[in-house]
């Protein structure tokens, strides 16, 4: 299973280091992918390493990691701005890297579903990987499950725990590779209830889990 660290955190957030080049670099030397985010900087004239709009700086440039990961690791690029694509399309097929990469949240970003689902079909046409989302706010699965072409599905779980093992083995049947959400990361931060839901997952065969303690999460997984 891959574990995937989010925006770099190790052993619960930092946020002032969150989506720092240096950190994700950090996680990655700790054996982990890593999902992180693309976002205008400020005057929107470059790419920042960001949730939000923020200021540019050398730590806060993705194009080092874009160009350089980890390789044979596959990390997830939260795309925060459908204005970033081209840029981050750009700089993956220069450095030959678009394999090491899913993109991922682009329905978040427009209410013009089929125009964005054909966005992203442009972009697997052209051997980018993006991932499609499914939530109990994204019911899309029977979309998902009838295109052959989309590979990759990001499971997220806002309020509840809604994914069942039926989800994941259906998924996994039509050649999907699945990856989750961990609790923490919409605020449920009970520990008992994060560690109930990696248990699930794991037995789910989801191939990976997106976490703020992908230490913990590897231990857990190990015993």
């Amino acid at each position: 299973m891959n574990i995937i660290s989010h925006r770099g955190n190790l052993d619960g957030r930092t946020a002032a280091h969150e989506n720092c080049s240096s950190y994700l670099a950090k996680a990655v030397a700790s054996g982990f992918s890593v999902e992180f985010d693309v976002n205008l900087a400020l005057g929107k004239d470059r790419l920042v390493l960001s949730h939000d709009e923020a200021a540019w700086s050398g730590e806060r440039d993705p194009s080092g990691f874009l160009s350089s990961p980890s390789a044979g690791s596959l990390h997830a690029l939260n795309i925060k701005d459908l204005c970033t694509v081209y840029e981050i399309a750009r700089l993956l097929e220069q450095a030959g890297t678009k394999d090491q990469f899913f993109l991922f949240d682009f329905e978040l970003l427009s209410n013009d579903l089929p125009g964005v689902r054909y966005l992203m079909r442009s972009l697997r046409d052209q051997g980018f990987r993006v991932a499609h989302r499914l939530s109990e706010r994204e019911q899309h699965l029977d979309h998902i499950l009838s295109d052959d072409s989309i590979d990759v599905v990001w499971l997220d779980e806002f309020e509840h725990s809604w994914i069942e093992r039926s989800h994941v083995q259906r998924l996994a049947d039509r050649g999907k590779r699945t990856f989750c959400v961990s609790p923490e990361l919409h605020g449920r931060n009970q520990e008992q209830e994060i560690l109930s839901r990696w248990s699930d997952l794991i037995q789910f065969g989801v191939d990976g889990i997106c976490t703020d303690y992908p230490l913990k999460l590897r231990a857990f997984s190990r015993r």
